[in-house]
């Protein structure tokens, strides 16, 4: 990889010093729908506004065709809900006796919110004149910075099963609502407010844009177009383990909260995952302040 990264720093050098060429330094910002896509196979999940900044160099090989890098921080957003929850499970509590979970609540929501730094490799052609029209297409490599998710405060009506006593704990008309081993169904369990991390792979996209250059002076344009990134890979590669709301043994009131992008449910059939790719999708407009800093002879 290194060496292929050192042969095209040699020959676009080549190419700069060999032949006249145009450089242009943009500096530009964006913002529309910017999300993390996925399909869940409980609740919704819908897509939010983010943006992205950052700098574009632009080499022109001919007046209208050229070749462009660069750096760009990017900001991605998605939302989940679901209503009616229910999920059960065989774990241990801390006495590390078997029991069954189960657990209901009459809502969940989860934000998930992304940082990628992404590096373009685009082929960019334009006309010449005083409005110049320009269109761009390539791929990003994503970098992830930053991935976490949100949960607000939730009520969770929870209960453990004993098949061996064959009891329910969490019943307040028995007397075994029993909130230091987590249990209770009336009231509802109160759930602490989570603000979770989440690993990411690198993201692999595709990138076209389209616009107009508003040429000012021969040194200065200003951009307007439309910009739409597709990812092409899923950002979590490991197959969800964890139930959603998962029972702490060391310590049984405070539940830990994963996120429904890394998490399973109980089915008629088995556990099944909540989500089976999450990818990034960004689309919206753009500007940029463009300069040219070719030397003039």
């Amino acid at each position: 990889m290194k060496k292929i990264i050192l042969l095209v720093i040699a020959l676009l050098g080549y190419i700069t010093a060999s032949s006249q060429t145009t450089h242009e330094l943009a500096f530009f910002g964006g913002t529309g729908l910017s999300a993390l896509t996925y399909t869940p196979t409980k609740g919704k999940a819908s897509m939010e506004i983010g943006g992205q900044f950052g700098v574009h160099y632009y080499l022109y090989l001919t007046p209208h065709w050229g070749i462009g890098s660069g750096l760009g921080l990017t900001f991605y957003n998605a939302h989940f809900s679901a209503g009616s929850f229910t999920d059960h499970y065989d774990t241990q509590d801390m006495d590390r006796k078997n029991f069954e979970f189960r657990m209901e609540m009459t809502r969940y929501d989860e934000r998930q919110r992304a940082t990628f730094l992404e590096i373009p490799i685009m082929a960019r052609f334009r006309t010449t004149g005083a409005r110049q029209i320009c269109a761009a297409a390539g791929v990003k490599i994503g970098i992830p910075l930053q991935f976490g998710y949100q949960t607000d405060k939730l009520n969770a009506a929870t209960s453990g099963f004993y098949a061996y006593d064959n009891v329910v704990f969490g019943k307040p008309e028995d007397g075994t609502a029993f909130t230091y081993m987590g249990f209770s169904s009336s009231p509802p369990y109160t759930l602490d407010a989570t603000d979770g991390k989440l690993n990411a792979t690198v993201s692999w996209i595709l990138a076209a844009e389209a616009g107009v250059n508003w040429v000012y002076s021969p040194q200065f344009m200003f951009y307007t177009g439309l910009y739409i990134d597709y990812g092409l890979n899923s950002l979590i590669e490991d197959d969800p383990t964890a139930a959603m709301v998962e029972y702490n043994a060391a310590s049984p009131q405070n539940y830990i909260i994963n996120s429904v992008l890394t998490s399973k449910y109980a089915t008629e059939n088995g556990r099944k995952a909540f989500i089976d790719k999450v990818s990034t999708l960004s689309l919206g407009l753009k500007i940029a302040f463009v300069f040219d800093i070719s030397k003039k002879k």
